[in-house]
C-alpha cells in the first residue's frame, strides 16, 4: 500500500520557479545593464569634454600663431617707417615664440590627417612671411627710403592673406569636427536615456511579474495544503475503516502505526505495539541481519505479492494470514506497509472444497470406472456375442458413460489446475506411441461420425519428457474436436515431426474453421463459438483450456496454427528428450520389418506387455540401432530392401558383443530356411499378435504367472480389473484394509494395486507392510482420489480411475512385472 499524494494546482511549481528565476537572475541583469548604459553615457560625456577642451586649445594655438605673425608684421612695419630699432621688439618676441607654438600645434593635430596637411602648408606660408619680414628689415637698414617702396609692392600683404585663409580653414575644420562630435555624443546620450528608460520599465515589469507569481504561488500552496489535509483525512478514514489490518514498519522492522482492524485482529491496543518489533505479530523476515535485507530474500516488497504467514494474537493463539507488502521510500529509508488479511475462513473453505473434491472423485469415479469398464468389455465381446439390439444398447450406454467420465474429469481437472495441484508423471517417452494410442482410442468415435483419421509419423523415435496419459489426453481432445467439426466423409490428420526446437504434433480437420472473432477466446474455460452448434455437436468448452495448460506444464505450447473455411490446424510443440532416456526399467525390443503397417501393429501389441519397442525398416538401420543402444531381443524379417535378414542374423551371431541377443524370426518362408542358425523362435506370416507375445515372452525367459494383489472396496470394479489383466498373472482381490493385512501375513505379492479410500482406512497404510525399499513389490495407486506429491515418490505409478483406460492399467502392470520374480 502506498500513500497517494493529491495533485498540485496547475502552475504552482512552474510559477514559483519563474518568480525565483526573475528575482535572482533577470532583475540583477537588468540592473547591471542599466548601470552599464549609464556608465557608457558618462564616459561619452567625459570623452566629449576632453575633445572640446582639446579643440579649444587647438583653435587657441592657431589663433596664437596668427597673432604672433601679426605682432612680427607690426614691429617690422614700425621699424621700416621710423627706422628706430625699438619698434622691432614685437617682431623679435613674435618670431622667437612662433616655433614653440607651431610645434605645439603639430602635436595637437597629429591624429588629424587633413589638419596635418594644412599645418604643413601653414608652416610654408609662415616661413615665407618671416622671410619677407626679414628681407624688409634688412632693406630698410640698407636704405632709409625703402619703406614706401616695400609697402607699395604688396607682397607682404598677399602672403599674410594666404596665411589668414589657411588659418581660417583650420579653425573652421576644427569647429566642424567639434560640432559633429558634439552631435554624436548628443545622439548617444539620447539613446542611453531611451535604453535606460526601457530597461527601467522592464525591471519594474519583471519585479511586478515576480511579485504576482509569488502571490499566486502562495495562494496555490495554500490550496495544495488544504487538499493534502483533505486527502490525509480521506486516507486516514480508509486506513481506519478497512476490514484488512494495515501495519506500517520503519526500516528497522519496528511498528509505526496500525489501524483498528489490526487492533481487533491481533488483540493489542496500538499504544502497546508502537516501536515494537513486527515479529511480535508476524515473523515476516526470519533470520539474522538487517530487516530490509532479510525481507529482500523473500522477494521485493514493491511487487505487492501476497504471501501466506502465521499470525500471533496477544493471547498466544496463532492463525493463518495473507500479507501483501508495499514499499514507501522516505528520507530516512524504505518503510514497509503490510496489508494483513485473516484467511482462517478461506483455509476452512479450501479444506471443505478439497474434501468435497476428494469425495466426488472417489464416489463418482469408482462406480463410473466400473460401469465404463464393464460396458467396454461387453462392447468388446468379452462376454461373448450379444444380440444386435443388445449390442447397440450396450454401445450407446458405453458412449454416454464415456462422455460423462470425460465431463467429470474435465471439471476436476479445471479445479486442480486452478489450485496448482495437477500432478504429472514425467518420463522419457516416444510421442509416436502416445499418438498411436490416441488415434486408436478415437477410431470408434471417428467411425460413428464417418470421418477418417490419418496418422503420419517418421520412422525414428520422437522422444519427449512427458506424462504419457496427459499427452494422450491432449491429443484426444484435439482429435475429438477435429472429428466433431469435420463433415461426414472428411479426413482428420494427426502428423508428427521433429523440428529444430523439439517435437511437433499437428491435428488438422476439414471443418468450417475457427471464426476470427472467437480465436482470441479459444483457449478460455467454457469458451464456445456458437452455442447452438456446440449443443448439437457436444462439448463442455473445457478441453482446449485444459490441453493448453498441460502443454505448458510440459514446457511446450498449444496454438491454433491455421484456420480457414477449409479447416483448422492445432499445433502442439514439446521439447525433445534424449533417446537413451526412454525405456528406463523396461525391456527394449528392436523390430526389423520393412512393412510399416505390420511393424506398427507388432509394436503396439508388444508395448501393451510393457516393452519399449523401436522399429528399423532396413538391415542398415537395424545394425546401426543395435550398435548404438542395447536391446533385449530382435524381431527379424528375412526379406529387407537392402539385404538379407538371414545374413544379418549370422553376422550378429559372429559378433561377441551381440552373440547372446535373442532373435525371433518373422517370415513367410519355411522354417527350414533358417536351419543351422541359432534363433529363439520362428513365427510365420501373417503374424498372430497373441502368439508373437507368447514367443517373445518365451525368448526372454518365460515365467510362471505372477501374483497381483488388488485392494479395492468396489468388487464390481475389481472384477473388471481382473478380466482386463487376464494373462498378466493371478489377480487376488481384497475389499478392505483388514482383509489385505491378513492376506499379506500369509503371502507375498509380485505387484500391488491399491485404492486410497477404503472403508476401514487408507490403502496407503499398507505400504509399510510391503517391506523395505528395494525388496518391496511394485505398487500402483489406482484411485479416484488425488494423492500428495510425497506419496508419488514411494510408489511406482499413480493412475486415476476414469482417466486411465484398462488397457493403460494392463500396460503399466505388465511393464512393472516384467522384471519381477514370482513368489513361491
Amino acid at each position: 500500500m502506498a500513500i497517494v499524494s493529491p495533485a498540485a494546482p496547475p502552475g504552482v511549481g512552474r510559477g514559483y520557479r519563474i518568480a525565483f528565476l526573475i528575482a535572482l537572475i533577470v532583475a540583477p541583469l537588468l540592473v547591471v545593464l542599466t548601470s552599464g548604459l549609464l556608465f557608457a553615457s558618462l564616459v561619452s560625456v567625459a570623452t566629449l569634454r576632453g575633445e572640446v577642451e582639446e579643440s579649444y586649445r587647438t583653435r587657441e594655438q592657431i589663433q596664437r600663431v596668427f597673432s604672433l605673425l601679426q605682432d612680427a608684421e607690426t614691429g617690422q612695419r614700425g621699424f621700416i617707417v621710423t627706422g628706430q630699432e625699438s619698434f622691432l621688439e614685437p617682431y623679435h618676441s613674435g618670431v622667437g615664440a612662433l616655433d614653440a607654438h607651431l610645434a605645439s600645434l603639430d602635436s595637437l593635430l597629429a591624429d588629424e590627417p587633413g589638419q596635418l596637411q594644412r599645418m604643413r602648408l601653414l608652416r610654408q606660408q609662415v616661413d615665407l612671411r618671416l622671410k619677407l619680414l626679414a628681407e624688409g628689415i634688412k632693406a630698410r637698414r640698407a636704405d632709409a627710403g625703402f619703406g614706401a617702396q616695400f609697402v607699395a609692392n604688396g607682397r607682404g600683404k598677399a602672403a599674410m592673406d594666404e596665411i589668414r585663409r589657411t588659418v581660417g580653414e583650420m579653425i573652421r575644420t576644427e569647429s566642424l569636427r567639434l560640432d559633429q562630435r558634439t552631435a554624436q555624443v548628443r545622439v548617444r546620450s539620447l539613446h542611453t536615456r531611451i535604453m535606460a528608460g526601457v530597461v527601467s520599465v522592464l525591471l519594474l515589469a519583471s519585479l511586478m511579474l515576480a511579485a504576482w507569481l509569488v502571490h499566486r504561488h502562495t495562494q496555490s500552496r495554500q490550496i495544495l495544503m488544504e487538499r493534502i489535509e483533505q486527502e490525509r483525512a480521506r486516507q486516514l478514514g480508509i486506513f481506519e475503516s478497512t476490514m484488512d489490518a494495515i501495519v506500517t514498519l520503519n526500516p528497522s522492522g519496528s511498528i509505526e502505526t496500525i489501524n483498528r482492524a489490526a487492533e481487533t485482529m491481533f488483540g493489542y491496543d496500538r499504544e502497546q505495539l508502537v516501536r515494537r518489533d513486527a515479529s511480535l505479530l508476524v515473523d515476516l523476515a526470519p533470520g539474522e541481519g538487517l530487516f530490509l535485507q532479510r525481507l529482500a530474500l523473500k522477494g521485493d516488497p514493491e511487487l505487492g505479492l501476497a504471501r501466506e504467514y502465521t499470525g500471533r494474537r496477544k493471547d498466544g493463539t496463532t492463525f493463518p494470514v495473507e500479507i501483501a507488502l508495499g514499499a514507501l521510500r522516505m528520507r530516512d529509508g524504505v518503510h514497509v506497509v503490510a496489508a494483513v488479511r485473516d484467511i482462517t475462513e478461506r483455509k476452512e473453505a479450501e479444506r471443505l472444497k478439497d474434501e468435497f473434491v476428494s469425495t466426488v472423485s472417489h464416489e463418482l469415479r469408482t462406480p463410473l470406472t466400473s460401469i465404463a469398464g464393464s460396458l467396454g468389455l461387453l462392447d468388446g465381446g468379452a462376454a461373448g456375442p450379444l444380440p444386435e439390439k443388445s449390442a447397440r444398447l450396450v454401445h450407446i450406454a458405453k458412449v454416454s458413460c464415456d462422455r460423462l467420465v470425460r465431463l467429470i474429469n474435465d471439471l476436476l481437472d479445471v479445479q486442480k489446475i486452478a489450485s496448482g495441484q495437477v500432478r504429472f508423471d514425467m518420463r522419457a517417452m516416444d510421442l509416436r506411441q502416445a499418438a498411436g494410442r490416441a488415434v486408436e482410442g478415437m477410431s470408434g468415435f471417428a467411425d460413428e461420425r464417418q470421418v477418417r483419421v490419418a496418422f503420419a509419423a517418421p520412422s525414428e523415435p520422437l522422444m519427449v519428457n512427458g506424462d504419457a496419459d496427459r499427452l494422450i489426453q491432449v491429443l484426444n481432445n484435439l482429435l475429438s474436436n477435429a472429428i466433431k467439426f469435420s463433415p461426414a466423409g472428411g479426413t482428420v490428420t494427426l502428423s508428427l515431426e521433429r523440428g529444430q526446437q523439439g517435437v511437433t504434433a499437428r491435428v488438422s480437420d476439414q471443418g468450417p474453421g475457427v471464426p476470427e472473432g472467437f480465436q482470441a477466446l479459444l483457449f478460455r474455460k467454457f469458451a464456445q463459438a456458437d452455442g447452438s452448434s456446440v449443443r448439437s455437436i457436444g462439448g463442455s468448452g473445457l478441453g482446449l483450456a485444459i490441453s493448453r495448460e498441460i502443454a505448458e506444464r510440459h514446457g511446450g505450447t498449444l496454438v491454433l496454427a491455421q484456420s480457414s473455411d477449409a479447416g483448422a490446424t492445432f499445433q502442439l510443440s514439446l521439447p525433445s528428450a534424449q533417446l537413451d532416456e526412454v525405456g528406463a526399467g523396461r525391456m527394449r525390443l528392436l523390430v526389423c520389418e520393412d512393412d510399416a503397417a505390420l511393424a506398427n501393429v507388432v509394436a503396439r501389441g508388444l508395448e501393451k506387455d510393457g516393452f519399449a519397442v523401436e522399429i528399423a525398416q532396413s538391415v542398415e538401420g537395424a545394425e546401426s540401432a543395435l550398435r548404438a543402444r542395447p536391446f533385449d531381443a530382435l524381431l527379424l524379417d528375412l526379406h529387407l530392401p537392402d539385404g538379407d535378414g538371414l545374413s544379418l542374423a549370422r553376422r550378429l551371431r559372429a559378433d561377441p558383443a551381440l552373440r547372446g541377443l535373442p532373435i525371433v524370426v518373422m517370415s513367410g518362408d519355411d522354417a527350414g530356411s533358417i536351419a543351422g542358425l541359432t534363433v529363439a523362435d520362428w513365427i510365420g506370416k501373417p503374424v498372430d499378435i497373441g502368439r508373437l507375445r507368447e514367443v517373445v515372452a518365451g525368448a526372454l525367459g518365460g515365467r510362471r504367472p505372477l501374483t497381483i494383489l488388488h485392494v479395492d472396496d468396489d468388487l464390481d470394479l475389481a472384477e473388471v480389473v481382473r478380466v482386463a489383466l487376464t494373462g498378466a498373472g493371478e489377480v487376488v482381490a481384497m475389499d478392505s484394509l483388514g482383509a489385505a493385512r491378513a492376506w499379506l501375513e500369509r503371502r507375498r505379492p509380485d505387484l500391488v494395486i491399491l485404492d486410497v479410500g477404503l472403508p476401514d482406512g487408507s490403502g496407503l497404510d499398507l505400504l509399510p507392510l510391503l517391506g523395505e525399499e528395494g525388496g518391496a513389490p511394485p505398487v500402483i495407486i489406482y484411485s479416484g482420489q488425488e494423492v500428495d506429491a510425497d506419496v508419488v515418490g514411494k510408489v511406482e505409478a499413480v493412475l486415476t480411475k476414469s482417466r486411465v483406460s484398462f488397457d493403460a492399467l494392463a500396460h503399466t502392470v505388465r511393464s512393472l512385472t516384467r522384471q519381477q520374480e514370482p513368489s513361491a
